[in-house]
C-alpha cells in the first residue's frame, strides 16, 4: 500500500481530497469548515503532528494517534467495510459510527463533544471509555448497532436540577426526581454482576450526584435483547449496590415495557449502581460439567457430574442402537439444589452391537426438561487413551481453550451442538502424547448455550459452555 506523509503545515479549504493510500501526518494539517478529506488507507497523525478537524473526515481504514487531534466543529466518520480500530486518546466533535461489518474497537480511552451517532456497526469498547461532553448525545444506537464491551464505560457528567424524563447522554438510564442533583456522573458498563450465582443482564448504570439523599426519584432503565444473556424478560427485577457491585439488594421493578425494552422502579431515596435480572433466574437448572460412556468389566458404565444443580427433579437415561431412535432405560433421582454433584449408571445388558448410544435429560421439578447431546460407546475391549479434559473460559467471549493429556498420540474429535442438539460443528484435532492445549474459535455462534463433545476411542466427553 502506498503512503502519503505530510511533513508541513496544510490547511483545505472548501475543497474534497481523497487519499488512495495510508496518511502519516508528522506537520500541522486543518481541515476547514467547508472542506472534506477522505483517508482510504491508515490515518496516523504521529507525536510530533496536528490534525484540526473543522469540516469532515472520512476514514475507511484505521485512525491512530499520538500527537495533537483537535475538532472545534468537525466530522469525523468511520465508514470502512471491515473491523476499524481507534488508536491513541482522541477528542471527536461529532464522531459518527457507519461501518458496514463489525464497527469499530477502541485501543484507548475517547471523548465526544457533541453528536456519537451510530449510524451501522457497532462499538467495543475493548477495556477504554468514551467520555461525552456537556452537550453530547449518543444517537441512534439499536440492537443490532450499539456499543459493548466487557469491560470499559461509556460516561458523561451533567449539572441536574429536577430532571423530568431525562435520558441522561442518550445511554438509557431516564431519571425523574424534583430535587436539585448538582453535578452528576452517570456511567453505563456491560460486563454482568454478579451476586452469588445469579447473574445480571450485560448492562449496568453507575449514577453518583452530589445530593443523593432523600431523593424519591424515578429510574427508567433502558437495554436491547442481545444484553439480556438468556434471560426473561417478564421475570426481570432490579438490583441495587452501594459498594460498586460487590453486594447487591433486590427490589421489584414498578412497571415494564418489554417491547421497548425497559423497567422502571420509583420512590427511589438515593442513586448508585442499578442492573436487571431476571427474578427465578440462578444460572442454569443444571450445570453439566460432562457426560461420558466408559467400559467398566464389560459393561458399559455411564458418569456425569454437575457443577450445581437447582430444582432438579431427575435424569432420565435413553439408549440408541443407530442414534436416532432412543428408549429410556433408567430414571435416576436428582439432589434438587446444591452444588457439584455426580452421577452414575451401569447398563449391565448385553448387546450385540459394535456401537450403542446413550442420551441424558434432565427434568426440573415443574416438569421443564432439557436434553443434552448424545454420547456412544464402542467396543468395551479398548482402553481410554485420554484423561483430565479441561475446556475454558466457561463463559467464553469467543474463543475456547481445550486442554487434556493423551497417553498415545491420535485423533480426537470434537463437536459443537447447540440446545436442541443439533451438530453444528466437527473438528478433528491431533494429539501428541502428553499434554495437548488447542484453541478453538467460536466467535461465529450467537450468545446462548451449547454442548462440547470429546471423542476418542469409546469414550465421549459431553460438557457445557455458554457465551457472553
Amino acid at each position: 500500500m502506498k503512503t502519503l506523509i505530510l511533513s508541513c503545515c496544510i490547511i483545505l479549504l472548501c475543497i474534497e481530497v481523497q487519499a488512495q493510500q495510508s496518511v502519516y501526518n508528522s506537520g500541522n494539517l486543518t481541515i476547514a469548515s467547508n472542506a472534506s478529506m477522505m483517508v482510504t488507507g491508515d490515518l496516523v497523525n504521529t507525536s510530533t503532528a496536528s490534525l484540526r478537524n473543522n469540516g469532515t473526515l472520512n476514514l475507511k481504514s484505521n485512525l491512530s494517534n499520538t500527537g495533537t487531534f483537535a475538532s472545534d466543529s468537525g466530522l469525523t466518520e468511520f465508514i470502512g467495510t471491515a473491523l476499524q480500530q481507534i488508536t491513541g486518546s482522541t477528542a471527536f466533535y461529532n464522531l459518527h459510527i457507519n461501518n458496514s461489518s463489525t464497527g469499530i474497537m477502541l485501543n484507548n480511552s475517547i471523548s465526544v463533544a457533541h453528536d456519537l451517532n451510530m449510524e451501522d456497526g457497532n462499538v467495543d469498547l475493548n477495556g477504554s471509555n468514551i467520555t461525552l461532553g456537556t452537550l453530547a448525545t449518543l444517537l441512534n444506537e439499536t440492537n443490532d448497532k450499539r456499543i459493548f464491551g466487557s469491560s470499559g464505560v461509556i460516561t458523561t457528567t451533567r449539572s441536574l436540577n429536577a430532571p423530568n424524563k431525562l435520558n441522561v447522554g442518550g445511554m438509557g438510564a431516564i431519571l425523574t426526581t424534583s430535587a436539585n442533583l448538582g453535578s452528576t456522573t452517570v456511567s453505563r458498563g456491560h460486563s454482568i454482576q454478579m451476586n452469588g450465582s445469579d447473574f445480571s443482564v450485560q448492562r449496568y448504570f453507575d449514577i453518583t450526584p452530589t445530593n443523593n439523599s432523600a431523593l424519591d426519584a424515578r429510574l427508567r432503565f433502558s437495554y436491547f435483547d442481545n444484553e439480556l444473556a438468556g434471560m426473561t424478560e417478564s421475570d426481570m427485577v432490579m438490583w441495587r449496590s452501594t459498594d460498586g457491585g460487590s453486594t447487591w439488594s433486590i427490589l421489584s421493578i414498578d412497571s415494564a415495557d418489554y417491547s421497548a425494552n425497559y423497567v422502571v422502579k420509583s420512590g427511589i431515596p438515593a442513586f448508585s449502581r442499578w442492573t436487571i435480572n431476571g427474578q427465578n433466574w440462578g444460572g442454569l437448572p443444571v450445570e453439566l460439567l460432562h457426560f461420558t460412556a466408559d467400559c467398566e468389566q464389560g459393561n458399559r458404565q455411564l458418569s456425569w457430574a454437575v457443577a450445581s444443580e437447582t430444582n432438579n427433579s431427575y435424569f432420565t437415561v435413553a439408549r440408541s442402537a443407530d442414534g436416532i431412535s432412543y428408549q429410556n432405560i433408567s430414571t435416576i433421582q436428582g439432589a434438587g439444589n446444591g452444588g457439584y454433584h455426580e452421577y452414575q449408571y451401569i447398563d449391565a445388558e448385553v448387546l450385540p452391537l459394535s456401537t450403542v448410544y446413550y442420551r441424558l435429560q434432565q427434568t426440573d421439578n415443574d416438569g421443564v426438561q432439557k436434553t443434552f447431546p448424545a454420547v456412544s460407546s464402542s467396543s468395551c475391549s479398548n482402553e481410554t487413551t485420554t484423561t483430565q479434559i479441561l475446556i475454558y473460559p466457561n463463559p467464553f467471549t469467543e474463543i475456547i481453550y481445550v486442554r487434556l493429556e493423551a497417553k498415545e498420540a491420535g485423533t480426537i474429535l470434537l463437536g459443537i451442538y447447540d440446545g436442541e442438539a443439533k451438530l453444528l460443528r466437527s473438528q478433528p484435532l491431533e494429539c501428541a502424547v502428553g499434554m495437548n492445549v488447542f484453541a478453538v474459535d467460536l466467535q461465529h455462534l450467537a450468545k446462548g448455550e451449547y454442548h462440547v463433545t470429546i471423542s476418542q476411542g469409546s469414550t465421549v466427553t459431553s460438557t457445557m459452555i455458554m457465551k457472553n
